[in-house]
């Protein structure tokens, strides 16, 4: 079964469950030992009304749900709280104190916006000149 499972891209055991679950017979234990020493065994016939012709090796695995049903309307009236206008966060002032790591950025992205920007209005001012 391992040599076989091999060929097959398989372990021996994986191979062994697919046979046994198409109802295909294989050797016991002591099978190729008893050929070795020479004794004669009958070979098992294939089933002739096999029931499965494929089976899946590897089926994906089944993502447990932990969602429960209470956690909908749970969520429903999270959101609907979030859209009430008394709930909204309003920012009165830009602020006047920067985090030192935030004015970097800050910083940084206003250089963009202004490349961006100067980007933008030459492309406009030479589109359909050229």
């Amino acid at each position: 079964m391992m040599k076989l499972g091999e060929k097959y891209g398989l372990s021996g055991s994986g191979l062994r469950k697919i046979c046994a679950a198409m109802n295909v017979p294989i050797p016991g234990r002591g099978h190729w030992a008893k050929i070795a020493a020479g004794h004669k065994i009958e070979r098992p016939p294939l089933p002739s009304d096999a029931t499965r012709t494929r089976v899946l090796a590897n089926p994906p695995a089944r993502v447990p749900t932990y969602e429960q049903p209470e956690d909908a309307r749970w969520l429903a009236e999270r959101v609907a709280q979030e859209l009430r206008a008394d709930s909204a966060i309003v920012v009165a002032s830009p602020p006047r104190l920067w985090h030192p790591v935030l004015r970097v950025w800050r910083d940084e992205l206003r250089a963009e916006a202004g490349k961006l920007e100067a980007a933008r209005v030459a492309a406009e001012s030479t589109n359909g000149y050229q």
